[in-house]
């Protein structure tokens, strides 16, 4: 058996080694990240039987750490690797500067983007949350110019904030209970929750949300994308805020198991989904516009889990698999119009489309699959989100349907806006600045084909998600599973 923890330790230990090379370490950090691709695939063939349990220390639960590999977190990790390798790759011809910082920081937000999916401790939680926090102030701040830097020190502030709120919680629920460890505080919580629970519980949410960009805690997104280099936008959005959503509904639906959570989840939920989508339409910058589309498809991803059925929450991870595919591919993609022009004001990227066939066609190809149209993977996950509230029934779901429905065509608008513009032609337009390098255009066409593959042959990622929100339901399950 594969033990979980080298998925942490081979990048914890590779990014220090990077600190000490003079060449090479670009190389070195898509080797760790191609190793924790093969091992997360082999440790997620076994985890779709039984889940892996890891005491650390040589202690026994709740005295000792411990990693859980559940379908869940190791395909969530399988998701970071292999983003982060397409991230890698795309940064050799990107990153120009200070590449060993760059590289030991970026594999520090993946070994920590890895850890929060994995322990099964809250503290540990924290600890690999505020890595990966810290890690993502870095990166943002990269280009050290007067916009990343002011990105770089809102994200900072906001993210202190819920950082604090995290640890607040966290007191709480140790002063309660006198453990950290998730299985034993889910089995001694009980109904009705007492009030300093339910302070905890806001608490957590407050706190992992800001991360996941859930509303009103998002603003830091937007500020962070355009000043951000393209490939770490793409672990912001493909990455970062889907292990703050993971952290919250793991809290959610794991420690507290709490019904009467929902409806206002829900209502955050659709507050983000509308928020982000309408907000986006009014954008002129293309990454802004794609952030704010990475918030709105959060309050997507949100509304189907916070429904808590197992339809509504693989629904909702079918949707995260989408999003992490086709907005990691756009962010890409923005970087190599960047590169070419020079410029994200999208009125400017006229007929940047005809500069290079592969990405424009990549652009095009994640576009359509974020709106949802066929024979793209995003069809399948927006139509099992649809579905699974009509299954749900109510008033309140059939509203929410004529809802996604009419927050999709605003959408498809700003995403045909900016497929209009860059494929119009225009012989006084100015030509790209810089030629296009060939390691730009692999990760783009990876992700691309990949849409088109997985929206082909759904079956293995629909299996993943279905096996991923029953182990999330099933809380029962996860303690006894611990306990074992």
């Amino acid at each position: 058996m594969v033990n979980p923890i080298l998925l942490i330790i081979s990048l914890v230990l590779t990014s220090l080694l990077i600190l000490f090379v003079k060449r090479g370490s670009k190389y070195i950090a898509l080797a760790a990240c191609g190793f924790n691709i093969i091992i997360s695939f082999q440790i997620l063939r076994r985890v779709l039987k039984w889940p892996i349990l890891v005491n650390l220390g040589g202690w026994k639960v709740p005295f000792c750490i411990s990693l859980f590999a559940s379908p869940l977190s190791t395909g969530l990790v399988l998701l970071i690797s292999s983003i982060g390798f397409l991230a890698i790759i795309f940064s050799f011809s990107y990153i120009e500067k200070q590449q060993n910082r760059y590289y030991t920081v970026l594999l520090l937000l993946l070994a920590a983007s890895t850890g929060v999916v994995l322990t099964a401790d809250i503290f540990n939680m924290f600890v690999f949350f505020e890595i990966l926090c810290i890690s993502s102030y870095v990166l943002v701040a990269y280009h050290r110019q007067s916009d990343s830097f002011e990105a770089a020190f809102k994200y900072l502030v906001q993210g202190s904030i819920g950082s604090a709120f995290i640890l607040i919680a966290i007191g709480i629920i140790y002063g309660m209970f006198g453990t950290l460890n998730l299985a034993q505080i889910a089995q001694e919580i009980v109904f009705p929750l007492k009030f300093p629970l339910k302070v905890a519980l806001a608490l957590f949410i407050a706190g992992f949300g800001v991360e996941a960009a859930i509303f009103p805690l998002h603003s830091w997104l937007p500020d962070a994308h355009p000043a951000a280099p393209s490939p770490v936008s793409a672990l912001l959005s493909g990455v970062a805020i889907k292990v703050g959503l993971y952290a919250v509904i793991r809290i959610v639906f794991t420690i507290f198991g709490y019904k009467g959570i929902f409806l206002p989840l829900l209502f955050l939920a659709a507050l983000t989904f509308i928020i982000g989508e309408v907000s986006a339409f009014r954008q002129d910058n293309l990454k802004r516009m794609l952030a704010y589309s990475s918030i709105g498809q959060i309050g997507l991803i949100t509304m189907a889990i916070s429904f808590g059925t197992v339809y509504s929450v693989t629904a909702g991870f079918l949707q995260v698999f989408n999003h992490t595919l086709s907005k990691s591919l756009l962010f890409l993609a923005a970087g190599v119009f960047f590169y070419q022009r020079n410029t994200l004001d999208i009125v400017k990227l006229k007929a940047v489309a005809y500069d290079n066939v592969f990405v424009s066609s990549a652009f095009v190809i994640g576009c359509l699959s974020l709106i949802g149209l066929p024979p793209f993977f995003g069809f399948l996950s927006k139509l099992a989100v649809i579905m699974s509230f009509f299954r749900y029934g109510g008033m309140a779901a059939y509203i929410i349907i004529i809802s996604v429905i009419i927050i999709t065509a605003i959408e498809a608008g700003y995403f045909f806006k900016v497929l209009g513009v860059i494929y119009q032609k225009e012989e006084s337009f100015p030509k790209a600045q810089r030629s296009i390098k060939p390691l730009f255009v692999i990760p783009v066409v990876v992700l691309a084909l990949s849409i088109i593959v997985f929206g082909l042959f759904p079956q293995g990622v629909q299996r993943i998600a279905y096996s991923a929100a029953a182990g999330l339901i099933d809380k029962t399950g996860y303690i006894k599973s611990i306990f074992s």
